[in-house]
């Protein structure tokens, strides 16, 4: 792992890796941007857009400052990752390859020219999880106001019920959940030259005070590091 003013971040995976099965990997953050093929095997991801069962042939894209935790099938999963440093706005999506030995011998030997090879290849197939517990991770990414007793209470749910669940499949809870999913859009939007008090604005921060304490909680710098100059 890197660590920089106090954040853990797990290393970017690069090239072939194997998980042994029923093996859950808790929820960590890389700071860079990286893409995996599934080869075989499969596994269940539960990130900041939703849990996703992934299969092999499956592709999926890894933002920078993403956090997700895995959740590894019975019989294991084989995987290769390619390093994607600057994806912030990255044409490569999620989604299915038809080939995907294929594509691994080409970026062996060609890891610079992969990206255009996967972004031509990939068929935009992504099959999210649909439970309580992913409805509300999507509710929580689109109303940053939520509220989450009222959310739990309109479902039927006791809010007791819904941190426990959501804990238990996303590895972190509600509102730690939704913190860190507004930090990381926020970061998107000051790389894409996004004023600071637009953010601050759009995304409900308290003011800007509150905006620089979750990007630098997601990211160890300021916001201030992150925009064009």
């Amino acid at each position: 792992m890197t660590q920089q003013t106090g954040r853990v971040y797990q290393a970017t995976p690069i090239g072939f890796e194997w998980h042994d099965g029923a093996n859950r990997i808790d929820r960590h953050c890389h700071r860079e941007g990286y893409v995996t093929i599934v080869l075989s095997g499969a596994y269940s991801e539960a990130g900041d857009n939703g849990r996703r069962r992934l299969e092999p042939g499956d592709v999926v894209v890894h933002s920078p400052f993403e956090t997700h935790a895995n959740l590894i099938g019975s019989k294991g999963v084989r995987l290769f990752s390619v390093a994607m440093p600057t994806m912030a706005s990255s044409p490569i999506r999620n989604g299915r390859i038809s080939k995907p030995d294929d594509i691994v011998g080409f970026a062996e030997r060609d890891p610079q020219g992969i990206a255009s090879i996967l972004s031509n290849a990939i068929e935009p197939i992504v099959i999210l999880e649909n439970d309580w517990p992913d409805r509300l991770a999507q509710a929580l990414t689109t109303n940053w106001n939520l509220s989450i007793t009222r959310w739990a209470r309109s479902h039927r749910l006791a809010p007791e019920t819904v941190s426990r669940g959501f804990r238990a499949a996303y590895g972190v809870s509600p509102k730690r959940f939704r913190a860190q999913a507004r930090a990381r859009v926020a970061w998107t939007a000051l790389v894409g030259g996004t004023p600071q008090a637009d953010v601050v604005h759009n995304l409900r921060f308290s003011d800007q005070s509150h905006l620089c304490r979750e990007i630098v909680n997601l990211t160890g710098a300021t916001p201030g590091a992150w925009q064009v100059k």
